[in-house]
């Protein structure tokens, strides 16, 4: 993955697509499709995303590529879903950025591959005819909406009282390893402790067995890049029969 996310940030350096808003498949590359992002998060993306995915091979490894300022915080939640619902990694190469609400995004992704900036702050309320007496609700009402979503998604719950206690007119960019301990480049570990259990058990094997064969798949089927080799190599020590 980290070899995809480097040729990714050389291929997209000086690329015209950056400029624009645009939601596109990319050619498959080294088993992946991937699906570019591109711009302000608005409504309607979600349906724009999964449209561009259902164009792509099932054979594949999906991804989506992203870098957006950010943009409508109900939006980034139903992308975000979207992504977790059919196991979509999210991959911010070096050459891009992903601030404000598109961290939401990045939050859903079944895989997180950081080589960009991330960027955070105080999602604001839009509504200017909201009357003053119902704005304290309103921001307390979001605020709990993104802690239940950010939960949800195996994040680290201190990232939303951090993100609150940056001005929106204000960004503040984390360092690596703020990336890393808000687990913002780490998969949902509540939904993979699930899976897990649901696997084990189909596979009739214990929880303690699964994770052998687990290390095993790991150090040897990601060397395979096709999609048969790599599943031959997982029936093997899996003992399954995906085709």
């Amino acid at each position: 993955m980290r070899k995809l996310l480097a040729l990714l940030s050389l291929a997209f350096l000086s690329c015209d697509v950056m400029a624009a808003d645009t939601v596109s498949l990319l050619p498959e590359d080294h088993g992946y499709e991937i699906v570019f992002f591109t711009g302000a998060i608005e409504a309607g993306d979600a349906e724009r995303i999964a449209a561009a995915f259902q164009k792509a091979s099932p054979k594949t490894s999906h991804l989506l590529m992203i870098s957006s300022p950010g943009g409508r915080v109900s939006e980034a939640m139903k992308i975000g879903n979207y992504l977790e619902a059919h196991e979509i990694g999210v991959i911010v190469p070096k050459a891009m950025s992903c601030k404000s609400s598109c961290v939401l995004v990045l939050a859903g992704g079944e895989s997180k591959t950081v080589g960009g900036k991330i960027g955070i702050h105080r999602p604001f309320i839009t509504d200017l005819d909201l009357p003053e007496g119902a704005v304290a609700s309103a921001v307390i009402r979001v605020q709990n909406q993104i802690r239940k979503y950010l939960e949800e998604k195996g994040v680290a719950p201190s990232l939303v009282d951090d993100m609150f206690s940056v001005e929106p007119h204000k960004m503040r960019i984390l360092t690596s390893e703020e990336v890393s301990r808000y687990r913002l480049d780490q998969g949902n570990y509540i939904k993979q402790e699930q899976d897990d259990i649901r696997r084990a058990k189909k596979l009739g094997v214990t929880r303690e067995e699964y994770v052998q064969k687990m290390a095993r798949l790991n150090a040897e089927c990601t060397k395979y890049t096709g999609y048969d080799e790599r599943t031959a190599c997982i029936n093997a020590i899996m003992g399954t029969n995906f085709k």
